[in-house]
C-alpha cells in the first residue's frame, strides 16, 4: 500500500536506550537498508517509525468507512 517508502515494519533503535554503541537508527523491513539520523530527538525518531507502521492500517480504516458511507448513500 505504501509503495513509495521502504518496506515495514520499521523499528526505532536509540543509542543509549536500545543499544550501547553506534548511532541511533530505524531498521526497515528491507534487511539491507537502515535509516540513520545525525540530529533527531529520540521521541521524533520513535514517532516516525510508529507512523510508518500505523499508516497502512489507518488508510485501510478510512477506505472501509468510506465504503460504508457509499453503500448507505451518505455524503462525505
Amino acid at each position: 500500500m505504501l509503495s513509495f517508502v521502504s518496506a515495514g515494519p520499521w523499528i526505532s533503535f536509540v543509542e543509549g536506550r536500545d543499544h550501547d554503541s553506534g548511532s541511533s537508527f530505524i531498521r526497515t523491513g528491507d534487511k539491507d537498508y537502515e535509516i540513520e539520523f545525525i540530529r533527531l530527538k529520540e521521541e521524533d525518531q520513535d514517532f516516525i517509525a510508529l507512523m510508518r507502521n500505523a499508516l497502512p492500517e489507518l488508510l485501510e480504516e478510512i477506505n472501509r468507512l468510506e465504503d460504508i458511507l457509499d453503500r448507505n448513500n451518505i455524503p462525505y
